[in-house]
């Protein structure tokens, strides 16, 4: 196996997958609630979007991407590892799976203590700085 630096998001969706399959169902519905309130209150959303990257209308598009993904492919995401990291993990759609994966590991208690941590190490990317950098 390589290095976790040297895995792509795709790679690293299929480990979690792998390493935590009681998780996916879950997060799978946890995903589906989460793009089902962007659309649901696009306005409010809206007006409170401070990301300066990305717009909310991209976001909304991605978040409904991922949703029609789970609604279409339902238990096969969650009984396939390859299937879940090749359809949520590959393009704009980490991002959104990312950003989700995030939300969940801080709001529910994962039924493996570890399924947290495990999203931390390998979707949350703290690039190193130095001073000199940063000046």
């Amino acid at each position: 196996m390589r290095p976790l630096e040297q895995l792509n998001n795709v790679e690293r969706a299929k480990l979690l997958h792998a390493l935590f399959k009681d998780e996916i169902p879950a997060v799978l519905r946890f995903t589906q609630n989460s793009a089902g309130i962007l659309q649901d209150q696009q306005e409010e959303c809206r007006t409170k979007w401070e990301n300066q990257l990305l717009t909310f209308d991209f976001w909304l598009r991605v978040a409904r991407d991922v949703a029609y993904l789970i609604d279409r492919n339902g238990t096969r995401l969650e009984k396939s590892s390859s299937l879940f990291a090749d359809l949520l993990f590959g393009g704009y759609q980490a991002l959104y799976m990312a950003h989700c994966l995030d939300q969940y590991r801080k709001i529910h208690t994962p039924k493996n203590e570890k399924f947290g941590m495990a999203v931390e190490l390998f979707f949350s990317y703290h690039p190193k700085t130095t001073d000199h950098e940063i000046l």
